[in-house]
């Protein structure tokens, strides 16, 4: 540790980053670390296409580092007017008579993501670009069929290159439902009146109409776009440039909870069949909820799951990574104030504020070994020193009380969407030690105690703990209390809350390290549980709001 040339007093605005990539422009660039998912995410020749971590990761920053250094373009969820699909009249007739529109989806993304991609790569702008870019394909003398298939597509889809692309999507869709309304309008008509009609018609007219609408709807969509990708692909192999586009924020708000899964899901695939253009890269960053509720939407059979992962890459942070990132944003924050002279993580902090553990090990075993974490935590204690030359151990207290109300909402916050009933099991944690058993879920009033707080929840009937409680109440069923308890734990553990030790000669198993569910079956009454120490604190305080209520 050295003397600083100025005295540090910490303000309000002292900070080493904002949590959200989106508005860190200043630290993200000038103290980005290279980290291997990074570098397999932006390699042509890696099929790694899917950007999967939890929030606060880096899946954001990755994007925008590609963003800024690559020929790359963000497609903006926003931009998409997906909302149309779900006031398609057409289009929700046809899910209401359970008709897969999943390849009507896939057609429409590698639709737009071709468009895009011409766009970028050609800079055409307007009709005058479009017909100067066709004479150069034309006067280039003889041209093989998949030239022409290029060409064929450009022509077809000329003013599209230069209107917006929830424009492009809306023309899409309208030429669907032009199709669909010619062919069953009528019943459409009648499905759009009446709230329950597609629920009154018979299986034998259900499967009619289901016939007649998979004219439109079926894989053929398909076979014509995998030529042009192909004709596409041929092209951009005559030029030496890659193209990335970029597609974030799947757990926004930009299209209705509905069909938002299903769309999704489209996404995914449709992207695997883009691989024929090698200058291409189509990268899609993806919460880990997010996939697990569109899994749990579309279950994959195992081999599908294994052939999935040729195509994820997971974002894992070492100790290390992050104890990099830490100083390098530590060091951009202080030197240009204070030194001219490195500054360091130990040179702001005191080595320790206990006896039991160094400062940094501390932090660290309060995160998820996230990024977003630690900033969290970091900017926690500073704010909580405002007009104080160092951190005391009282304001390194308080802002380690501060972060773990922070982490136990932001906890809530991103999973329940996907588990509505969270703050209830979360609520089961409140009173018990940081370290306990399974057995002490494992009673007979489980199910009923359960029950009881979920009573006013909104929870799916497709939710697993909504059929054990169902199964419950009916005659004849005994539902073991090891069963409930386990699938509690289970989701626990999935969300980051706890650890779980399986068996007394297993290690503890966290989600945050291992990036692997448990597995139901292998949770029993002799599991050994350990509460997150991020939420130590924050439990605390609930423990004080039930004791005095």
């Amino acid at each position: 540790m050295f003397i600083l040339s100025n005295k540090i007093i910490f303000t309000a605005d002292t900070s080493i980053g904002n949590v959200a990539a989106e508005t860190d422009d200043e630290f993200l660039f000038k103290c980005f670390v290279d980290h291997p998912a990074f570098a397999a995410i932006k390699d042509m020749n890696n099929s790694k296409m899917f950007l999967l971590g939890g929030t606060g990761t880096g899946k954001t920053a990755f994007l925008k580092m590609i963003e800024k250094n690559e020929k790359a373009q963000f497609i903006e969820l926003f931009d998409l007017s997906m909302s149309h699909l779900t006031n398609s009249d057409a289009i929700q007739f046809l899910r209401k008579i359970d008709v897969d529109i999943s390849f009507f989806l896939q057609a429409l993304w590698r639709h737009v993501i071709c468009i895009e991609l011409i766009k970028l790569s050609t800079r055409i702008e307007d009709e005058e670009d479009t017909k100067n870019f066709l004479q150069r394909i034309f006067f280039r003398g003889k041209i093989d069929p998949q030239t022409r298939k290029f060409q064929e597509f450009i022509e077809k889809n000329k003013d599209n290159f230069w209107i917006t692309i929830d424009e492009t999507i809306i023309e899409i869709a309208s030429s669907l439902e032009n199709n669909l309304n010619a062919e069953l309008g009528a019943e459409i008509k009648k499905a759009s009146a009446r709230a329950g009609y597609a629920r009154s018609l018979s299986e034998e007219k259900k499967s009619q109409f289901q016939q007649r609408a998979k004219r439109f709807v079926n894989p053929t969509l398909l076979v014509e776009l995998s030529k042009v990708i192909s004709a596409i692909g041929k092209h951009l192999s005559e030029q030496n440039d890659h193209y990335y586009l970029l597609i974030d924020g799947l757990d926004d708000h930009w299209v209705e909870p509905e069909i938002k899964n299903t769309i999704i899901h489209a996404l995914f695939e449709a992207c695997k069949g883009l691989r024929k253009i090698r200058n291409l890269k189509v990268i899609v960053s993806i919460r880990n909820d997010v996939y697990e509720k569109m899994n749990l939407e579309y279950p994959p059979s195992q081999v599908q799951l294994e052939k999935n992962e040729d195509y994820i890459v997971r974002i894992k942070w070492t100790k290390d990574q992050l104890w990099d990132l830490v100083n390098k944003r530590i060091g951009h924050l202080f030197r240009w104030k204070y030194t001219k002279a490195n500054v360091h993580f130990y040179d702001v902090f005191k080595t320790a504020y206990n006896s039991k553990s160094k400062t940094w090990p501390h932090i660290l075993e309060r995160t998820l070994l996230r990024p977003r974490d630690v900033i969290k935590y970091i900017n926690a204690c500073f704010q909580v020193s405002e007009g104080k030359t160092e951190i005391s151990k009282t304001n390194f207290g308080n802002a380690e009380k501060n972060y773990s109300d922070d982490r136990l909402e932001a906890l809530i916050s991103e999973w329940k969407p996907i588990f509505g009933e969270i703050e209830v099991l979360l609520d089961l944690l409140t009173n018990k030690p940081k370290y306990f058993g399974v057995s002490e879920l494992c009673h007979s009033k489980i199910v009923e105690e359960l029950a009881l707080a979920l009573a006013n929840r909104e929870i799916s009937n497709g939710d697993p703990i909504w059929r054990l409680l169902d199964e419950a109440t009916k005659v004849q069923t005994r539902i073991e209390p090891i069963d409930v308890a386990a699938e509690i734990f289970h989701r626990l553990h999935l969300v980051g809350v706890v650890g779980l030790k399986l068996s007394s000669g297993s290690s503890w198993h966290w989600m945050h390290e291992t990036h692997k569910a448990v597995s139901k079956k292998s949770i029993s009454s002799d599991t050994k549980v350990a509460i997150h120490p991020m939420l130590w604190r924050a439990f605390e305080s609930r423990m004080t709001d039930n004791q005095t209520a």
